[in-house]
């Protein structure tokens, strides 16, 4: 048998695999053996069925791989490695990077594609192979430029098909050059990669044992939908064209109007959800020609912003948080291929034919393979396997809410009351996978500069939790300045927590903040709380309230399937500890929001104002009360109870209504009615 590392040797710190930087997933050194050079061969490697190579060779430290994109550079490797490139079924294109037998760590890392793929992921690949790992990764099976998805065979193997048929081979092949299985095998991707890591463990949750999966594109139909939006809102009238100028004065005004908010001026919003800024207050003024906005543009940017509404007023994205920019220019030719094939006038369909709600259920009915919002993910699970999700707030291509409601809406494993196979972390000011304000450098796809430490690589991390049992906490993020200097750190908190700062360390030290839970919606920094409190409620205008009622499409959606699910477990525990148990403070901290919005007259707002209402309840000797019927409803529940004080109260029937966010209850409305001594109906309340 070949030597390599076993598991056993490989723990947490990996400190067989460390080098002068002291421990973790670090190369494993760079000088090529004998081994390597005698078993990297066409003749000495089996090859599966259905892969043929092109390349089988082994490549020295110092080679640089072609460029991911042309023109453009190649990615530098530091170790010695087998190189295998070829093709599965004749059209998939793939390659597996073997490390030097002395390196090997025993474990896989597929390493996904964004966009619309047809590349192949030569970054990762580095960084895997440079760690131990066999890596691998594929174009989906098609090429840059190249017409696929009015093809079926094609799309299939871009939505899902490429990536479980890469990752079956690479198995195979790595058991041929080692001489036994791999241990491991964990997946990386963001974006589009994301995505096809989320089918990975929807369709073939045996593949993967770890997946890291950044900003994932779970709906591509809608991601669709939403460029079309940028299009349209600058196509008429003239003038309303923006540039990228235009959107860094629109993201410089959400920063600068919100920035402060979470207690630091650091060029960072921590949460933009919490962010009053409105476009509007960039309008030009009379003579103003510079650093504004003029109405036409405002308009285009009003009209990008908002929610994707359809012609019934149903929203079907969240439109985009202050400080996020679209991106200027053209319209991609994806969604006009979309839209057109999957409504049957291509080619001579138009973006001033697309009708959203139309259009949308076309595409999603056509290209259903790519849809990826399944919440079910508990067969992954119940095999061991773990996720760790990532997303930046900054994200101006994939919605950051969309991850958010994803995570929140997963699927227990069975028996449990909550899934906890799952890792969200939330980056302020990050962009799309990568860039922007924030710290994001945190051993997600991409990064170059891994530390291989699990307190600050989400890879290093996924692997403790993995083989270790060892759930990740919080991961320093590092942001790279000029000459590649540590500029800042900052903690990157589980999810819903955030990182808040001491209000006297540096605020550019990750030592500096503590990770807590801030109320992710009312603010009373931009005015939200205070002008929600005072609004006049009369004279009524509408007499359905716009959201009062949930459209059907959304409530048949296995999320909210999922979501209403996961609330009731949730509210059936909280009910127990509560009324049965008699334990309000075990049930308040366990699920309520410290920030808790409160709509009782007598009862401000915080979880612990409503503890000092609700505690010394209980410890009246007389005082009953009874739940009578528990409903929930995606984020809303309906507890109705009866209760009274003491035997000389006749006692009240109640009404809660709660509204929970990601799991947690953050507001409180109830409806009180007294006991009469007789009721019309002859039938009691409650």
């Amino acid at each position: 048998m070949k030597h390599r590392w076993s598991i056993a040797a490989v723990t947490l710190a990996l400190p067989a695999l460390a080098l002068s930087q002291g421990g973790g997933l670090l190369a494993a050194g760079t000088n090529a053996s004998p081994a390597l050079a005698q078993q990297c061969s066409a003749a000495a490697l089996a090859l599966p069925g259905n892969v043929s190579a092109e390349i089988v060779t082994p490549i020295a430290p110092g080679w640089t791989s072609p460029p991911l994109f042309s023109p453009g550079a190649g990615e530098p490797v530091g170790v010695a490695f087998c190189r295998v490139a070829g093709a599965i079924e004749g059209d998939i294109g793939f390659e597996v990077w073997l490390p030097d037998p002395a390196a090997y760590n025993g474990r896989l890392l597929g390493a996904g594609v964004g966009g619309e793929a047809g590349y192949i992921n030569y970054t990762d690949m580095a960084r895997a192979v440079e760690q131990g790992f066999v890596a691998t990764s594929s174009d989906t099976g098609h090429s840059r430029g190249e017409m696929w998805i009015d093809d079926p065979h094609k799309t299939a193997n871009y939505s899902h098909r490429s990536y479980h048929l890469m990752t079956v081979a690479a198995k195979e092949i790595a058991a041929s050059f080692y001489g036994e299985e791999v241990d491991r095998s964990y997946f990386v991707g963001c974006s589009g990669g994301g995505r096809l890591g989320m089918r990975e463990m929807q369709l073939h949750p045996g593949d993967y044992d770890g997946m890291l999966i950044g900003a994932p594109g779970l709906d591509v139909p809608l991601l669709a939908a939403r460029f079309m939006q940028v299009y349209r809102a600058q196509a008429n009238p003239p003038g309303t064209q923006l540039s990228e100028a235009d959107w860094q004065l629109v993201a410089d005004g959400a920063v600068k109007s919100c920035d402060a908010n979470d207690g630091l001026a650091d060029g960072v919003i921590a949460d933009p959800r919490r962010c009053g800024f409105r476009p509007r207050e960039l309008l030009c003024r009379s003579g103003q020609e510079e650093g504004c906005l003029t109405a036409a543009k405002l308009s285009a940017v009003e009209g990008i912003v908002q929610p994707l509404t359809d012609t019934r007023g149903i929203e079907h994205d969240h439109g985009l948080l202050p400080g996020i920019t679209a991106r200027p220019g053209g319209l991609p030719p994806l969604p006009a291929l979309m839209f057109g094939l999957a409504n049957g006038t291509y080619p001579d369909w138009s973006p001033e034919d697309f009708d959203l709600a139309a259009d949308l259920r076309a595409a999603r009915s056509r290209f259903s393979a790519m849809d990826a919002s399944d919440p079910d993910l508990s067969d992954f699970a119940e095999r061991g396997g773990r996720v760790i999700f990532y997303h930046g707030w900054a994200d101006a291509s994939v919605q950051p809410e969309s991850t958010i409601e994803y995570v929140s809406g997963l699927v227990p494993v069975r028996g449990e009351l909550e899934p906890d196979y799952a890792q969200l972390y939330m980056v302020p000011g990050m962009e799309h996978c990568s860039g922007g304000a924030g710290t994001d450098a945190f051993g997600g796809s991409g990064d170059r500069r891994p530390t291989g430490d699990p307190q600050s690589d989400m890879l290093a991390a996924l692997i403790a939790w993995v083989e270790g049992g060892d759930r990740p906490e919080i991961i320093k993020a590092r942001r790279f300045g000029a000459g590649g200097r540590i500029e800042r750190t900052r903690p990157l908190c589980p999810w819903p927590q955030e990182a808040v700062w001491d209000g006297k360390g540096n605020p550019d030290e990750a030592a500096s903040f503590q990770c807590r839970r801030v109320n992710g919606r009312a603010s009373i920094e931009t005015g939200e709380r205070e002008m929600a409190s005072t609004a006049a409620l009369w004279p009524v205008t509408q007499i359905i309230a716009d959201g009062a009622i949930t459209p059907p499409d959304v409530t048949a959606s296995p999320e909210y399937v999922a979501k209403t699910a996961r609330n009731r477990a949730i509210m059936t525990d909280f009910v127990t500890l509560l009324y049965e148990k008699k334990q309000p403070r075990l049930a308040f901290e366990r699920y309520v929001d410290e920030g808790y919005i409160q709509h009782n007259p007598n009862i401000p707002d915080g979880r612990e104002e409503a503890l000092a209402w609700l505690e010394p309840v209980w410890d009246l000797p007389e005082a009953e009360i009874q739940v009578r019927r528990v409903l929930v409803d995606g984020d809303y529940a309906f507890v109705q109870i009866i209760g009274r004080m003491n035997r000389d109260d006749p006692g009240s029937a109640v009404m809660n209504i709660f509204r929970l966010e990601d799991g947690i209850i953050m507001e409180h409305w109830d409806v009180t009615q007294a006991m009469p001594e007789s009721t019309a109906s002859g039938r009691p309340l409650g």
